[in-house]
């Protein structure tokens, strides 16, 4: 979330601060809360795949809601707040298997509720796609490594 109160509070109570401790502690940045925003990505990303056989649209609406939620974090995390605490790539692989099993769910969900048996090609299609999407390996292929120089 944005800090809104923060500059208002450090403007009203700086002038009234005894010790530099105080005024310190006053004046640093909020911390940018890394699981918060990925919470908020990940049921943005959950309710587009849940609702996104019914309603379409909702694919859209939540690619605007992330790119809103992308610049503006992006805005708060290097403008306005701390250095995020270094998670060792915990909570993007938590987010990203989650983000992978709601798509093999909404799969099969949307089998059994919209199966036309003139056009199985789509669920099977899909189903190669999602399995050689996470059992190929991609990223080897193409030489992509993680550089943990760049993540500090």
């Amino acid at each position: 979330g944005h800090n809104i109160g923060g500059g208002l509070k450090r403007r009203l109570f700086a002038p009234m601060v005894k010790t530099q401790e105080m005024l310190d502690v006053l004046m640093e940045p909020p911390e940018f809360i890394l699981a918060e925003s990925y919470a908020a990505v990940l049921k943005t990303i959950a309710l587009a795949i849940l609702y996104g056989p019914v309603l379409p649209i909702s694919y859209g609406i939540a690619l605007l809601g992330l790119t809103s939620t992308y610049w503006s974090d992006k805005f708060m995390a290097l403008r306005r707040c701390q250095k995020p605490i270094r998670t060792r790539n915990k909570a993007t692989t938590s987010v990203v298997n989650t983000i992978n099993v709601l798509t093999i769910v909404q799969l099969f969900v949307s089998f059994f509720v919209f199966f036309n048996a003139e056009m199985p090609g789509y669920f099977i299609g899909s189903l190669i796609m999602w399995l050689s999407y996470n059992f190929f390996p991609v990223k080897r292929l193409l030489g992509i490594k993680r550089d943990e120089a760049l993540e500090d």
